[in-house]
């Protein structure tokens, strides 16, 4: 038997390891030992057994790999695949969505003109793997933006249903606009898509953005103002409006911005809330408009005007859809060199209301605003207008010319004004009279008025120390107002009521009077015109009246009558009748009772924009309006 082996498996292997090749322990069998002899017959067989077999080649030995080994590394080997296949698509979104692979493109024209139908290609490209779902495309215009199909009608926003895009689908649309501003504007423009994924609830924006600039337009309007204005002074306005198109276009509207204090006085265009229809204009033509008007403001301070020129809303629309170009003009207040003011029966001109058939004194003050005397100065006021009697104009400190109906005060009339100093000032004055109601009403007038127009002229050094003569001149109207006739009396045995009672009046009897009210308007439209007085303690109102629209009233605490006539027309009349009932007193025999105190009639007269009034005597028993009666007819007896 042989000895017991008690070494570890492991100093086995350790020796087989470290071992001189073709040597054997004592107690292993020798692997490279020749095999037994083959040549020997096996029992009970015949055939022939191998002979001098000298085969030694030792066989590899067999590896043991141990299962636990194994299992080890067929497990690592999928960890790292399964994990090398999440991070790539983790981090290369080979099956997610993504805004970056989807490209949104805009293409269109850098410049326009304005009005011009602008054409954009707008292209999605899909580069996800997955489709995009629930495509919608929207482009947001700027303001002032008109659909092509019909320009007048705004356009802010168009959206498009683009549906699916498969993977690397492109899809093209194209959108045409018409773009409006002003020369130099850039106008933007902003694309957005919006979209769905398969698997997802969430909605995905991408965005783009261009812009185009407006390099003209097709109308353009220039001003022509003057820099610096006298206050008060008629200045002139030149606006010019130009087609810079190639087709006409219609509807053409100039919108006119005044600053405070500017009124028009004419203007080669009538106007509606400052805009002027030009209408249709044709290419390359040009369209001007004149204004003429006044500017009041302090010296030294600055006003603009602002015109805006484009296209109208509709066809008979004078307001502006489409704005083209817009100018505006400064104009600076300066003091005329030698300064004037103008007084009328004593007040200040821009107060005062003329009437018919009077007097009236004009003074006029000048001053020489310069720090350089003026010499050969002159002071003219021009007069004129349809309310001026010509032949009446006088002047003690002046010289009329009647050829030009002008008053001049010179050195010929005034010394001083042959050389002016600085801060010299002087006055003079003149009268006229205004026309009578009978020649304004003969001759048709209409919207009577007195103007008078102040020139000043004079020699003084420039800048330059050279001599001109400078010319200013100031227009000032003043309006002529209404005449209201009012008359008042009383009637017995006329007139559409059925009057009772004994005529002349008997005490402690009862007597009915009809009253006539007449109001007689001559040169201007009024309105809001009243009538009304008072009724004497002794008198009462029947209630009778004329006309039966409910215009006349009578408030019985305070005894008055009112008779609301409202608007009257130039050289028109108007009548109201109401009665009345007295019982005379013992103690008014032998006299002519009042039946109706002083009556009074107001309107405001729309022209001259004051407030008109007149007077009409008390009312008496006397019936001087009717022939059948004597003067006595009133006396109580």
């Amino acid at each position: 038997m042989p000895p017991e082996d008690n070494r570890s498996s492991l100093e086995k292997a350790r020796e087989k390891l470290y071992a001189v090749p073709g040597t054997t322990h004592a107690d292993e069998p020798d692997l490279v030992a020749p095999p037994p002899d083959r040549g020997a017959p096996r029992p009970g067989l015949g055939a022939p057994a191998w002979k001098n077999d000298t085969f030694t080649t030792r066989p590899k030995p067999h590896k043991h790999v141990r299962f636990a080994m194994l299992f080890f590394w067929v497990a690592l080997t999928f960890f790292l695949i399964a994990g090398g296949t999440s991070a790539y698509l983790l981090f290369s979104g080979t099956r997610s969505v993504s805004t970056a692979r989807v490209i949104l493109t805009m293409q269109g024209p850098a410049s326009v003109a304005a009005g011009d139908t602008v054409s954009l290609l707008v292209t999605i490209t899909n580069r996800n793997v997955v489709p995009l779902k629930n495509v919608k495309l929207s482009l947001v215009f700027p303001k002032g933006t008109r659909s092509p199909s019909n320009v007048l009608a705004p356009l802010v926003r168009t959206n498009i249903d683009v549906g699916t895009i498969a993977p690397g689908e492109t899809v093209k649309k194209q959108i045409k606009s018409v773009l409006f501003g002003g020369q130099g504007d850039t106008l933007p423009i902003q694309s957005t898509i919006q979209f769905n994924a398969s698997g997802s609830n969430a909605t995905f924006t991408k965005k783009a953005a261009g812009a185009v600039s407006i390099v003209s337009t097709p109308l353009s309007v220039s001003i022509d103002a003057p820099a610096s204005v006298i206050p008060g002074q008629v200045m002139s306005i030149v606006a010019t409006v130009r087609s810079n198109s190639t087709k006409p276009i219609s509807g053409t509207v100039l919108h006119a911005v005044y600053p405070a204090g500017f009124t028009v006085k004419e203007s080669s265009l009538s106007s509606l809330g400052g805009n002027f229809s030009i209408g249709t204009i044709a290419p390359g033509q040009t369209r001007v408009v004149h204004i003429k008007g006044v500017l009041f403001g302090k010296v030294g301070s600055q006003q603009a005007f602002q015109f805006t020129v484009g296209t109208a809303t509709t066809a008979s629309s004078g307001s502006i859809a489409i704005a083209y170009m817009t100018q505006t003009a400064t104009v600076t207040f300066t003091q005329p060199f030698i300064a004037t003011i103008l007084t009328v029966n004593g007040g200040a001109i821009g107060n005062t209301t003329l009437m018919p058939g009077t007097n009236v004194t004009v003074s006029i003050a000048w001053m020489n605003t310069l720090t350089v005397p003026v010499t050969n100065a002159r002071v003219a006021v021009e007069l004129g207008g349809d309310a001026l009697v010509p032949s009446s104009v006088k002047s003690p400190t002046g010289k009329y010319q009647s050829s030009t109906h002008t008053v001049v005060f010179s050195r010929d009339t005034n010394l001083a004004l042959s050389q002016f100093p600085p801060g010299a000032q002087g006055t003079g004055t003149f009268t006229f009279q205004t026309l009578s109601v009978a020649s304004t009403t003969e001759g048709g007038v209409y919207h009577p008025t007195v103007t008078l127009r102040s020139v000043v002229s004079g020699e003084y050094p420039g800048q330059d120390i050279s001599v001109g003569t400078t010319t200013a001149d100031m227009t000032q109207k003043l309006k002529l107002g209404t005449l209201l006739l009012l008359n008042a009396y009383a009637l017995h045995a006329t007139g559409p009521f059925a009057n009772t009672g004994p005529v002349p009046p008997i005490a402690n009897t009862r007597t009915t009077y009809t009253i006539v009210w007449r109001v007689h308007n001559t040169l201007n439209d009024v309105g809001g015109a009243t009538v009304s007085a008072n009724l004497p303690t002794a008198v009462t109102f029947v209630g009778s009246v004329s006309p039966r629209d409910g215009s006349v009233t009578y408030n019985g605490s305070t005894h008055a009558v009112r008779w609301s006539i409202g608007n009257i027309s130039s050289n028109t009349t108007r009548t109201a009748m109401f009665q009345v009932a007295i019982t005379p007193s013992t103690s008014v025999r032998g006299v002519a009772p009042p039946l109706l105190d002083t009556t009074t009639v107001t309107a405001f007269d729309r022209f001259a924009q004051i407030t008109v009034s007149s007077l009409a005597n008390a009312v008496t028993t006397t019936l001087s309006h009717e022939s059948q009666y004597d003067i006595n007819s009133g006396t109580v007896r």
